[in-house]
């Protein structure tokens, strides 16, 4: 197994004014090195900057393509290796981090949306990884004999702590959180009872299932965004295949956290002022999770991690600290009035990337028959060779106990 940190990138939104930009990328021509990030405190020249590593680093130069291409395609090949993969986005509200994973989903003609229109260059990673998935899917079954892949898909949402199924109507028992439980297997793998999911054989049924899902997700606007996501959204794509006796399954988790929220920004109150509290308590659930499973003063480690403090942490526990490639994609701005969640998104994404992982493959293979015989010989001989020196042993006379020098006077 070997042993590897989670991946953080940053994305950085550019100003939407001709002001300068706080927020560089120090370009490195070096592959498979960290890039730094300079976050500049003011304006002024000599001020000191805030320096930050991530693996990777997009700004207005980089398309949605550019990002899919460097980030998630070499994710999906791992997905159809058999690895747990996970992609979260993280960062302020308004720092683009729907339109990284989703894209634009405005309303176009006869009921579709941009999510499921393949002619859209602004389809974000979510759409993009669903063509891709068949595509590899359909290489799958052509070229390898008796192939059988299976795909199943499921979206749910965290609002205000409650689970919601977004494939089901809001009008269904099914969709009620009361009927939505999260899960541990004995073996530690998390997963929600009662999630509905669906067979998809192809990109564009995948896309109008999240386009659907999206309709449904909890939205609104406060003085910082005017489509602002008002809960976490989790996208579970499950994948199966059989290829004669050998069977591999994985699962990606896509996940677009709410943003991180300053009321005396947002200036938000009565339900948006609810919704960004709970939106706060779980970010800062996660921060925890993060800190406690990332490197730090030995004398400090308790070995407990809370993973149950919300439900967001629970969902992610899997991702963070389990059987996962772990992507998280930091989306920040280069505005000077949002330089202080800049700062703090970037240290979230640092103390993730501490974070070490042991990923495995998923892949069951029916033992080998000769292997098989081969350790039931071995464990008999050993098992005879056990019994001969248990009769060795009781043939040999117990001896008698020395009597001590006091004892014989008595």
């Amino acid at each position: 197994m070997k042993q590897q940190h989670i991946k953080v990138c940053c994305r950085i939104r550019p100003n939407s004014s001709n002001d300068d930009a706080f927020v560089h990328i120090t370009e490195n021509d070096q592959q498979n090195s960290p890039t730094e990030i300079v976050v500049k405190g003011n304006s002024d020249a000599n001020a000191s900057a805030f320096r930050f590593l991530v693996d990777s680093a997009f700004d207005s130069r980089h398309s949605q393509e550019d990002i899919f291409r460097s980030l998630i395609s070499p994710l999906i090949g791992d997905f159809f290796s058999g690895f747990n993969c996970s992609v979260f986005t993280y960062g302020q509200t308004g720092s683009g981090k729907t339109h990284t994973l989703i894209g634009k989903s405005e309303p176009l003609s006869q009921g579709t949306t941009d999510i499921d229109n393949p002619c859209n260059d602004d389809r974000g990673i979510l759409p993009r990884a669903a063509e891709l998935i068949f595509d590899t899917k359909r290489d799958f079954e052509t070229q390898k004999k008796n192939c059988i892949c299976s795909v199943k898909l499921s979206v749910l949402e965290i609002y205000q702590e409650k689970l919601k199924d977004l494939l089901t109507p809001s009008t269904s028992k099914l969709s009620d959180s009361s009927q939505l439980r999260i899960r541990e297997q004995s073996d530690g793998v998390v997963w929600v009872e009662g999630l509905t999911e669906v067979v998809v054989s192809e990109a564009e049924a995948f896309n109008k299932w999240v386009a659907l899902a999206m309709k449904r997700r909890v939205v609104g606007s406060h003085n910082m965004n005017a489509v602002s996501s008002r809960s976490h959204l989790c996208c579970l794509v499950c994948l199966s295949v059989v290829q004669g006796e050998q069977r591999l399954s994985s699962k990606l988790h896509l996940v677009d956290l709410a943003g991180s929220e300053a009321v005396r920004k947002t200036a938000a109150s009565g339900v948006r002022f609810s919704e960004a509290r709970h939106i706060n308590k779980s970010l800062s659930a996660l921060g925890h999770v993060i800190a406690s499973l990332g490197p730090q003063d030995p004398s400090a480690r308790t070995g407990h991690v809370p993973y149950r403090d919300s439900k967001l942490t629970r969902l992610l526990q899997n991702s963070l600290g389990g059987n996962a490639k772990t992507l998280v994609v930091l989306a920040v701005s280069a505005a000077q009035e949002h330089v202080a969640e800049t700062v703090s998104t970037l240290k979230f994404g640092e103390r993730a990337r501490q974070i070490r992982s042991h990923p495995t493959a998923n892949i069951h293979r029916p033992a080998d028959h000769q292997e098989l015989m081969k350790a039931l010989a071995m464990a008999r001989k050993e098992i005879s060779e056990l019994k001969q020196t248990l009769l060795e042993l009781q043939a040999v006379p117990p001896s008698r106990p020395a009597v001590c020098d006091i004892c014989r006077h008595l």
